[in-house]
């Protein structure tokens, strides 16, 4: 492909390497297919499940996160059959223009950010029961419970647009096949940066999440195995809460890396 064809931006990726063979390409893009469908598969049924049963699962306030959850993997995972896996399986640079280039990968932050934030807000939710029961009450408060998963669609969209006003753009550079920022000015002040904000967020509140969960368990063992009891209705409601965060552990787990 000649270089005049490239945008500028692609001429900044494609500085000093080469496109990657086909092998490379199809060793990244058909796991990421098969993975993507499958996860919007599986996101796409649980949302409808929710949805059309909601009058019975809707009496419990954490399905309601769940829900968010749900709808955020759905969006961030779709966004990648209109950017990451046509650029991975195409010959050659495919984007005409940067405005495509970075309208399609653009969108593929703001979910990012929500599924993230989203897994946070359930380990603190599930932490608060059993460790802060005030600090829960007040979470399930109607409009709290409302508007906390909101908010946080609402400030990763906010975010994402903030950041490409200022010019810290997301495109996909299909020579290191990875959604980047690079070349894009994202520096906020001469030692600051848009991203060095991203990648402390991305690092802290996973290591947030796990601690909660640790000590959520640890609690859960420790009402269950040692603490003594002589209330068997508050044992089963402990047994119950116990499949919950259980359950929700297994999901964290089998969930693809947002981060990078």
């Amino acid at each position: 492909m000649a270089e005049t064809t490239l945008t500028k931006w692609q001429e900044c990726f494609a500085a000093n390497r080469s496109y990657p063979i086909a092998a490379n390409r199809l060793f990244v893009g058909i796991p990421l297919l098969i993975g993507n469908t499958s996860a919007v598969a599986a996101n796409a049924t649980l949302l409808i499940i929710l949805i059309r049963s909601w009058h019975i699962l809707g009496s419990n306030k954490f399905n309601l996160l769940i829900l968010h959850l749900a709808a955020a993997h759905c969006f961030y995972e779709s966004i990648n059959f209109i950017s990451s896996i046509p650029a991975l399986f195409a010959s050659g640079p495919i984007y005409s223009n940067d405005f495509v280039q970075t309208a399609t990968a653009f969108f593929n932050t703001p979910p990012a950010t929500t599924v993230l934030w989203m897994n946070t807000l359930i380990a603190l939710e599930r932490f608060a029961y059993f460790i802060i029961p005030k600090l829960h009450v007040f979470m399930n408060r109607s409009y709290i419970r409302q508007a906390l998963p909101l908010s946080l669609w609402e400030l990763a969209h906010a975010m994402s647009i903030f950041s490409e006003i200022h010019g810290c753009k997301k495109r996909f550079n299909q020579w290191n096949m990875v959604y980047t920022f690079d070349c894009s000015y994202c520096n906020l002040t001469e030692t600051l940066t848009i991203l060095d904000l991203m990648t402390g967020m991305s690092q802290t509140l996973p290591i947030i999440l796990v601690v909660c969960y640790v000590i959520t368990f640890m609690q859960i063992f420790n009402i269950k195995f040692i603490k003594s009891s002589n209330d068997e209705m508050e044992l089963r409601n402990t047994n119950a809460e116990i499949k919950v965060v259980s359950n929700y552990y297994c999901i964290i787990l089998m969930q693809p890396s947002l981060i990078g």
